[in-house]
């Protein structure tokens, strides 16, 4: 059943059927106007042009009939699709559906549905909501920023970046605008590019402030990684300097964060280089933060000195392998255990067989990684004395066969004398 329509609608402000074209819209509009006088009844004039600009525009002109048609039940039907979107998602999608179909110039159902499907990570439906959006409002900046964003997550980078830049052209000091192009720039190694659009997002106010940490960061991630020296200490200090004390923690956070992203990449001298960028921040002593930043230098430079090992050639056989586990080997702790196991078993027939080689790998080992040798002493002193211990074994052995080998030769000529002795008897 059809809800009910308001009182007066602008067909009646024209005096126009529903069914009217544009051409009859016009002849209504330029008669009435001809008839008023602005001066004397300003509200009524007002009317009239909002009446025809709505009704000949085609887009407004449904949306104004769909609103007074169905408008109340559109309504019920996105706030029955908001109460049911968290316990369940797909009813409040076929409820939006439900909206679309019946109002389908209506804006706010086709906006809530594409962050619905955005969330359920059904992107190309999400991508069609937002391109019907911005076809009827094409200067929304945020719709071309959530295009731009569903763009990046389908792998679709060049159509994020034209959309970004048009974003830019409409305003050129949109923040994440130029943060979402520094990701683009970032994943497909476009370094200047990727500067200039970091630095734009940073002065967009002129005043570096803790506003613009994130950005500062990035900054600083891009200077790390091409081994900018002294434009690492410089936008270290930037970066310090925006945040105010009561942030500390949530910098610390972030940081922390950069660096297991770091981490997981394996790129530990990054990690370690931003971790001792943030000593100068002032943390409590107390502080679960400090200790933590200090844990995580420590053995980021002894992940360091773990990956130079692993590609040190003159390091061989058991002992790199034991090393490679430790500190390389990055499967579950019951593969880990089996794997030294073996590689300690290794160790031992080594050390056995060749104590002096295992001796000097371990000397080696102490000149060359001097963090590993320490974490790792008890293991390496104990392994020492076991190498000594057979060392001296097998040199004592040497020794006693070298003992029998000289006493050979003085009991050849005392057993020959014999028989020749015996040989005259005869």
């Amino acid at each position: 059943m059809e809800e009910k329509l308001d009182t007066i609608t602008l067909y009646d402000t024209l005096d126009i059927s529903e069914s009217a074209k544009t051409e009859e819209i016009q002849q209504a509009y330029f008669r009435l106007v001809r008839l008023c006088q602005p001066q004397k009844d300003p509200e009524y004039y007002q009317e009239l042009n909002h009446a025809r600009e709505t009704l000949v525009d085609p887009q407004r002109r449904g949306e104004y009939d769909q609103t007074r048609k169905n408008g109340s039940r559109v309504r019920v039907l996105v706030d029955q699709a908001a109460r049911a979107l968290e316990r369940d998602p797909q009813k409040a999608l076929g409820l939006l559906k439900s909206a679309v179909a019946m109002a389908p110039d209506l804006p706010r159902p086709r906006q809530f549905m594409a962050q619905l499907l955005m969330r359920n990570k059904d992107y190309a439906l999400a991508e069609r909501q937002y391109r019907w959006l911005l076809r009827r409002t094409p200067n929304d900046e945020a719709l071309r920023c959530k295009l731009a964003r569903c763009f990046l997550v389908q792998g679709k980078a060049p159509e994020a970046e034209q959309e970004l830049k048009a974003l830019l052209a409409l305003n050129e000091a949109h923040y994440d605008a130029q943060l979402l192009l520094a990701r683009i720039y970032r994943s497909q190694g476009r370094t200047e590019e990727l500067i200039d659009a970091l630095e734009g997002a940073i002065f967009m106010d002129e005043v570096e402030n803790f506003a613009d940490f994130n950005a500062l960061l990035q900054l600083l991630m891009v200077y790390i990684q091409s081994g900018d020296t002294p434009n690492v200490e410089e936008t270290s200090l930037r970066l310090l300097n925006v945040i105010p004390a009561n942030k500390s923690q949530l910098a610390m956070d972030a940081f922390f964060q950069t660096v297991e992203l770091f981490f997981r990449e394996d790129h530990f001298n990054w990690g370690h280089q931003l971790l001792l960028a943030t000593q100068p921040l002032p943390l409590p002593e107390d502080s679960p933060a400090r200790a933590r930043r200090e844990d995580l230098i420590a053995w980021s430079a002894l992940q360091q000195e773990a990956q130079s090992l692993e590609r040190d050639t003159l390091l061989q056989g058991a002992i790199r392998s034991c090393f490679q586990v430790l500190y390389r080997d990055r499967s579950s702790e019951a593969i880990r255990q089996t794997r030294m196991s073996t590689a300690f078993s290794q160790l031992q027939k080594e050390y056995e067989v060749d104590p002096r080689q295992i001796l000097q790998q371990l000397a080696y080992l102490r000149n060359e990684y001097p963090l590993i040798s320490a974490n790792q002493e008890k293991f390496l002193g104990s392994l020492c004395q076991r190498a000594l211990q057979r060392q001296v074994f097998l040199q004592a052995q040497q020794t006693a066969r070298a003992a029998a080998a000289a006493q050979q030769p003085a009991l050849e000529p005392r057993r020959s004398g014999f028989l020749e002795r015996l040989a005259g008897a005869r």
